[in-house]
């Protein structure tokens, strides 16, 4: 074979390696794919996790997104499996499967991503345990008293200016057979945001739990707070509170996008030091048996990338971005700084026990409120988890 037929060999063999290397690649390209597993199921979870896979796919058309929803009445770390990639789960199962070793601890994601700088420091409290990383929330948001000063202008009231006149206001309001509405996730309830609430501003730690219900049986007493004195409220409500047709509304800061700036204001910036609940209900986290590694960490980029919380910012809500939350102007810049200057203690003690017990703790406050106060109420709630 003369070197002529040499050479012509040795390029067709050369040039089909290539191609052959091209196709394989465009193969790869095409068979992305990423699995996440849902286990959420209020309403609010669950269209802020699609707003962000929507515009993930959006983004990066070539890559396919497998959704794995929860299974009813199974244990969570049964669902899980070994062929999910990303979970997103209630902050409540982040540290019960962190507890378990069933999470990847993420203190890597956080220092390449630099989440320390370019966040709110809530967001590195909600997704720890044990001081490792084990989730990054995927938006907290605050539980805000609002007021509208056109309701108080045109009947002659005072704002509450403190924690007494904010009481006796909701005692008056209550006395006339109004309730101020509370717009809720599904999650929770009225006495689980009662709870909440309280909780952040009289104690420190669990140790204290029964203080919680001592207080909420004082205010009963005193004729502050009863069952009629909150009611669940929807969309309506927060048309009804702009318009100036409800004083005070109770709702979480992902509804500040509904919200009209002229008139509305925030009661924890006239209540010196009423510390204001910070909740997460999506916690996003990495299993530690995980193997597609490349693109769990192209997923998580994107996530909490600017352009994502860009995105989450034109569709109403406040994130936990600094860069992003700067552009917030009126009340929405307000309640951006609630969650900005939130602490450890901001969090809700409610975001962290499970649902068997958050049930019980409302049924304690409904005991409450029809006059069945014990003092052992938390005693109770720990006897019953505990049988």
């Amino acid at each position: 074979m003369n070197s002529k037929k040499i050479r012509l060999l040795f390029l067709i063999v050369f040039l089909s390696f290539n191609l052959s290397g091209c196709f394989s690649s465009n193969e790869n390209e095409d068979d992305r794919k990423i699995n996440l597993y849902i286990g959420v199921k209020d309403k609010e979870s669950l269209n802020t996790i699609k707003i962000l896979t929507d515009f993930y796919e959006k983004n990066n058309p070539k890559v396919k997104i497998n959704i794995n929803n929860s299974i009813l009445g199974s244990k969570i770390e049964n669902n899980i499996g070994d062929k999910n990639d990303i979970l997103f789960v209630s902050r409540n199962d982040m540290l019960d499967l962190a507890s378990k070793g069933i999470l990847d601890d993420m203190k890597d994601f956080y220092k390449e991503n630099d989440i320390a700088t370019r966040y709110y420091s809530i967001l590195k409290v909600c997704g720890r345990f044990n001081d490792r990383y084990y989730g990054i929330p995927l938006m907290p948001y605050s539980l805000e008293f609002l007021y509208n000063k056109k309701y108080f202008d045109e009947r002659n009231i005072k704002v509450p200016d403190n924690l007494d006149e904010f009481e006796v206001f909701l005692k008056n309001f209550n006395s006339s057979s109004k309730s101020v509405p509370m717009v809720l996730n599904e999650n929770m309830d009225i006495n689980n945001a009662i709870f909440s609430i309280v909780a952040n501003n009289n104690i420190i730690d669990i140790d204290r739990m029964q203080d919680v219900f001592n207080h909420i049986n004082s205010l009963f007493k005193s004729g502050y707070i009863d069952k009629n004195t909150f009611e669940l409220g929807n969309e309506v409500s927060i048309d009804k509170f702009n318009s100036g047709d409800i004083p005070i509304i109770l709702l979480p800061s992902y509804y500040a996008g509904n919200l009209d700036d002229e008139n509305i204001g925030s009661i924890s910036e006239k209540v010196s030091n009423m510390k204001v609940p910070i909740i997460s209900d999506v916690v996003v986290c990495v299993p530690t048996n995980a193997e597609n590694s490349e693109e769990i960490d192209k997923f998580m980029k994107f996530a909490f990338g600017d352009k994502m919380q860009e995105e989450f910012l034109k569709r109403g809500y406040i994130t936990n971005n600094k860069k992003v939350n700067d552009k917030n102007k009126g009340i929405k810049r307000i309640i951006a700084s609630h969650i900005e200057d939130s602490v450890e203690c901001n969090t809700a003690i409610i975001d962290s026990i499970s649902s068997s017990v958050r049930e019980d703790i409302s049924a304690k406050i409904d005991d409450i409120f029809s006059g069945e106060y014990t003092g052992k109420e938390w005693n109770s709630i720990v006897e019953k988890e505990q049988q």
